[in-house]
């Protein structure tokens, strides 16, 4: 038996694991992001997009790679990616909690 809390943001369906978010992935870039993180006033759909943005940086790796949100860290000391700006995801849970989103 898998250990489901091995795959968090996935749940099993029969055989199979499914996402438990379904994210539009083409409007989604880095600048877009930091636009959206500082608006002032933010709208339900805004939320929504900034929760495709968390579950993106946070499932979704190779995805963020290719739209620019990841660095290539390979050097002597670390090797892999890592994430550009390492503040992005507590200020999408802040923007989130600012409007009382869940």
């Amino acid at each position: 038996m898998i250990n489901t809390e091995n795959f968090p943001g996935f749940k099993k369906i029969g055989d199979r694991w499914i996402a438990i978010r379904a994210v539009f992935y083409p409007k989604l870039s880095p600048n877009r992001l930091n636009r959206l993180l500082k608006k002032s006033i933010i709208s339900k759909k805004d939320i929504e997009t900034l929760k495709d943005y968390k579950w993106m940086l946070l499932f979704d790796h190779q995805t963020g790679i290719e739209k620019g949100f990841y660095f290539d860290a390979f050097d002597s000391s670390m090797s892999g990616y890592r994430i550009k700006d390492i503040f992005w995801l507590t200020n999408i849970n802040n923007a989130i909690a600012r409007t009382k989103g869940e």
